[in-house]
């Protein structure tokens, strides 16, 4: 934007009341540029920001002040960088209704809130992509023992089956362990680590519906019987298994063979 050549000189203006007048509010204009005000800026044009002024939705535009709230604000519109979210309030806050995303969005730091407690419903959709790409994502992060920052835990839709997945992907090599997998048409969960209940009953199956059934395998080599380990009074672990002929024994160690325990009906 440019300037006439005999343009006329103001070194301050105070408009209304002045900028924070308790009863109408107004405006103050100071001699090095500030412009303080109670009302609202109207803009048809475009606004210009930075050291070397340049559109708001280029690279160089900030935005700083007390907090911006917006209906939408679609990322395709805005240059990568655009909006600085450390520049948006004075505490890094942003507040927006709607926010549409045509690439990443990263926050360096606090934490995501949607919806409003008590007020709006808060609602995160990960949709998936087009062809064979899979499901959303949802990765946390966590720093891990090795202090690496690579430890993470990822929740997605796999592309070929659309089973949900849960893995567990440690350390700087990238080893990866699965979770947990529900079947795409059943719904079935299956876990392939250790499953703890801290508090509560487990209850399988449903009263004159569905009848529960509790399976403990068999390990590998043909020497490892399942079985059930239960604690007594003290604390003290037995374990519950059956023989290759059915035999029901108990073992006050973790059984590894046939003739391990006791029968059970003939302990003294």
């Amino acid at each position: 934007m440019a300037i006439g050549s005999n343009p006329r000189y103001l070194e301050e203006l105070r408009i209304g009341g002045g900028y924070g007048e308790s009863d109408d509010g107004g405006a103050d204009f100071e001699k090095n540029g500030d412009i303080s005000t109670d009302g609202h800026v109207t803009l048809k044009g475009v606004l210009n920001a930075g050291s070397t002024p340049q559109a708001l939705t280029n690279a160089a535009g900030e935005i700083d002040g007390t907090k911006v709230q917006a209906g939408t604000i679609d990322t395709a519109q805005l240059a990568n960088d655009a909006v600085d979210a450390t520049k948006l309030d004075e505490t890094g806050d942003y507040t927006v209704n709607d926010l549409v995303a045509s690439g990443s969005i990263t926050a360096s730091g606090g934490s995501l809130a949607v919806g409003v407690s008590d007020a709006v419903r808060g609602n995160i959709s990960l949709n998936g992509g087009s062809g064979s790409v899979g499901g959303g994502t949802l990765t946390l992060w966590n720093s891990g023992d090795d202090d690496s920052y690579t430890e993470r835990y990822v929740l997605y839709g796999e592309p070929a089956t659309g089973n949900l997945l849960l893995r567990a992907i440690a350390g700087v090599s990238g080893t990866t362990e699965d979770v947990l997998l529900v079947d795409d048409d059943t719904h079935d969960c299956t876990f392939t680590k250790d499953v703890a209940v801290k508090g509560g009953d487990l209850e399988v199956g449903t009263d004159g519906g569905a009848r529960g059934v509790v399976t403990a395998w068999d390990g590998s080599g043909g020497n490892a019987p399942g079985c059930i380990k239960l604690a007594s009074p003290n604390g003290t672990p037995w374990y519950l298994f059956v023989e290759d002929d059915g035999t029901l024994k108990v073992h006050n160690a973790l059984p590894t063979q046939n003739s391990d325990g006791t029968v059970v009906g003939t302990q003294t």
